[in-house]
C-alpha cells in the first residue's frame, strides 16, 4: 500500500516515495520532528555526602526533543552509595562510588563521583530524625533512608503481595500533621523530611485487574503449575479449549482426543487407509486422525471393529500411544525407568510395561502423591498438555 510519505535523498534532495513496509514500523507512530538521543548530562559531576545523607541527581537527555528520554541509574559500589530509578543517591558507607546514568536510546552515559564521609566534628550539629514504618498486611514497605536529616528526600517503595496492588502512602510528623507525599508511579512515593520524626503508613488493596496470560481461557492462570504447558499446546495448535474461554484443565481425556492431538503434531497428514472400526463414523472431527494413527500402528482398537473413541485414556495407555508414535518417528526410545521404585509400579499392565518404563525414564511421567505411578488412573487435560510439552522438548 502506498502512502503520501517521502524520504529525502541527502545528496540530491530528491523526494523518494516509500511504502509502509519500508518503514518497518507496524504498530508504531512516526514522531515527525522528534530526534534520536545525542547525549545526557547531570546537574552535578561530584558530591560529598555524610553517611545517611541523600541527594537527588537530575539527568538531562539531549536534545530537548529527543524521541526517548528514559534512563537507567547504577552505582559501581552499593556499599558506599546507592541510587534509585529517580536519581536519589543515598550515602551508605565511607569511600567513593561512581553514580552513572545511561540513556535507553543510544546508551549515552554521564557520571557523578560521590564521596561519602563518616561522622565528623561538624556532623554533631546535623540533627537526624527517625522514619518509622507501620506494620501492614498484603505487602512490604521499604524506605530509602531511615534516619535522614531535615530537607532530604525519602523514597518509599511498596511491594504488593500477589493479587494485591499499592493503594497509597501517608506520612505524618510527630504532632500528627500530614507530610506532603508525591506519587512517582510504579508503587514508589517520595516525601521531603521535616524537622521531626515521621511515621509512614502504606496500604494495599485487592487487585481485581484481569491478568494478561496470553491465553483466552479464564480457568488457566499464570501461576498454575500447568500454565506453561497449556500455553505451549495452545500456541502450537495441538489442543483447543473446550469452549472459547475455557480449557478445562482438570477434565479427563478420551482416546479420540489423544489421537487427534498427535495427528495435529504430525501436521494433519492425509491417509487413504480404510479401517473397519464401526464406531468411527465418516466425517466426524476425529475420523482422519484415527485412520492415520491406526494405519501407522500408533493405536489399536479393542477389536477389529471397536476403537471406542469416547473411552477415557489411562496413564499407561497414553504412555503406550506416545511410545509407538516415537518409534514411527525414529526417536530414541531406549530410556528405561525402574517401575519398582513406585509403590504401585507392579500394577502396570504387561502390554504397557515397556512403554511405561520409557515414559518414566525419559521424564514424561512422574509419580503422584504417596510415591504412586497410578498406571491405570486417568490423565487430565493439564497432564496431557504437560506430557506433550516434555515430549516435544525431549526431541528438540
Amino acid at each position: 500500500m502506498k502512502v503520501g510519505v517521502f524520504a529525502v535523498n541527502g545528496s540530491t534532495d530528491a523526494n523518494i516515495p516509500v511504502t509502509i513496509e519500508d518503514f518497518n514500523c507496524i504498530g508504531e507512530q512516526i514522531a515527525f520532528g522528534a530526534k534520536t538521543v545525542e547525549g545526557v548530562t547531570l546537574n552535578k559531576s561530584a558530591l560529598i555526602l555524610e553517611q545517611g545523607d541523600n541527594e537527588v541527581l537530575v539527568a538531562t537527555v539531549l536534545p530537548e526533543n529527543a524521541v526517548d528520554k528514559t534512563v537507567t541509574w547504577s552505582s559501581d559500589n552499593d556499599s558506599i552509595a546507592t541510587v534509585d530509578q529517580f536519581g536519589n543517591v543515598v550515602a551508605v558507607g565511607e569511600g567513593t562510588a561512581v553514580i552513572t546514568v545511561t540513556t535507553t536510546n543510544g546508551g549515552y552515559t554521564a557520571s557523578c563521583v560521590v564521596t561519602v564521609t563518616g561522622s565528623s566534628s561538624s556532623s554533631a550539629s546535623v540533627t537526624r530524625y527517625d522514619v518509622t514504618v507501620e506494620e501492614t498486611s498484603n505487602g512490604t514497605v521499604k524506605v530509602s533512608n531511615s534516619r535522614p536529616s531535615a530537607g532530604l528526600t525519602v523514597t518509599v517503595t511498596l511491594t504488593p503481595d500477589e493479587g494485591y496492588k499499592a493503594d497509597g502512602v501517608t506520612v505524618t510528623d510527630a504532632k500528627g500533621n500530614a507530610v506532603a507525599v508525591t506519587d512517582k508511579g510504579d508503587s514508589k512515593y517520595t516525601f521531603r523530611m521535616p524537622r521531626s520524626n515521621v511515621t509512614v503508613k502504606a496500604s494495599f488493596t485487592k487487585d481485581d485487574t484481569p491478568v494478561e496470560t496470553g491465553l483466552p481461557f479464564t480457568d488457566v492462570k499464570s501461576g498454575d503449575w500447568f500454565y506453561e504447558a497449556v500455553k505451549y499446546v495452545y500456541d502450537n495448535k495441538l489442543m483447543d479449549g473446550t469452549s472459547s474461554t475455557t480449557f478445562a484443565p482438570l477434565m479427563t481425556t478420551n482416546r479420540a482426543m489423544i489421537v487427534t492431538i498427535l495427528w495435529r503434531l504430525e501436521g494433519q497428514p492425509e491417509t487413504d487407509a480404510t479401517l473397519s472400526f464401526t464406531d468411527v463414523e465418516s466425517g466426524v472431527w476425529y475420523t482422519d486422525a484415527v485412520n492415520w494413527a491406526a494405519s501407522k500402528g500408533i493405536v489399536k482398537g479393542y477389536s477389529d471393529t471397536v476403537f471406542a473413541p469416547n473411552d477415557t485414556v489411562t496413564r499407561e495407555q497414553l504412555a503406550t500411544i506416545l511410545y509407538r508414535y516415537a518409534e514411527t518417528k525414529g526417536y530414541d526410545v531406549t530410556a528405561e525407568g525402574n517401575l519398582s521404585t513406585f509403590a504401585d509400579g507392579a500394577n502396570t499392565s504387561s502390554w504397557a510395561a515397556e512403554a511405561m518404563e520409557w515414559a518414566v525414564g525419559s521424564g514424561l511421567l512422574s509419580g503422584k502423591d504417596g510415591g504412586k505411578l497410578d498406571p491405570t488412573g486417568t490423565a487430565t487435560r493439564a497432564e496431557i498438555a504437560t506430557i506433550l510439552m516434555r515430549f516435544a522438548e525431549n526431541e528438540k
